[in-house]
């Protein structure tokens, strides 16, 4: 789990004014490093899924639009072996009780839930819907009225191969309380796509 006390590069282009685009994701270099971590050592040698929260913070530029996520953290909660997938079983108390933790350790506060991540083994970078099951049913579960939260990211890391080439991809996207039908498509973006816009402020 990441434990650190000095702010993220994220929340110090905040303090400059810089708050990111509406409905994009930012995700810090710590966090992304945990997931690639994660998945080189479970998912990519033995083949296992793995399962973590995503704690950050939201920042909406005007009412009823899309906020920006801003992932400042990441955990690796759970792993599966090869008939289970814990993202399937992934209960909402388990998701806040693993962040609270998680933000305590990093001493920063006014951070939150933004939902989880997990890996693909199979390969395929989107949400699994299994018949209304699945990751959907999964982000509907934390979206429970006792929950808070106004929308859930469900992130997918899974090994994207175009021709010769492969590398490690991460596919987010999110599900909003007031529409549960369907996955939104959330474009991801690195620490180093952020700090040139920042400094342009």
């Amino acid at each position: 789990m990441l434990m650190t006390k000095r702010a993220s590069p994220l929340q110090e282009a905040m303090r400059r004014g810089f708050v990111g685009w509406a409905g994009v994701a930012y995700i810090s270099d710590e966090a992304e490093k945990m997931v690639h971590e994660s998945y080189s050592r479970y998912t990519s040698t033995q083949g296992r899924e793995v399962v973590g929260v995503l704690v950050g913070e939201r920042y909406y530029h005007k009412e009823g639009s899309l906020p920006t996520w801003l992932i400042l953290s990441a955990t690796l909660s759970s792993v599966g072996d090869e008939r289970s997938a814990p993202v399937d079983t992934f209960a909402l108390g388990v998701a806040q009780k693993i962040a609270q933790e998680l933000i305590e350790r990093l001493d920063l506060p006014g951070l939150s839930l933004l939902g989880l991540w997990h890996s693909h083994p199979s390969g395929i970078g989107v949400p699994s819907y299994n018949n209304g099951a699945g990751d959907i049913e999964v982000a509907r579960n934390l979206l429970r009225p006792n929950s808070g939260l106004p929308d859930v990211l469900m992130a997918i890391a899974y090994h994207a191969y175009h021709e010769r080439e492969s590398w490690l991809a991460f596919n987010t996207t999110v599900l909003l309380r007031n529409d549960q039908r369907r996955f939104r498509y959330v474009p991801t973006l690195g620490e180093r796509e952020l700090r040139p816009l920042a400094a342009e402020r």
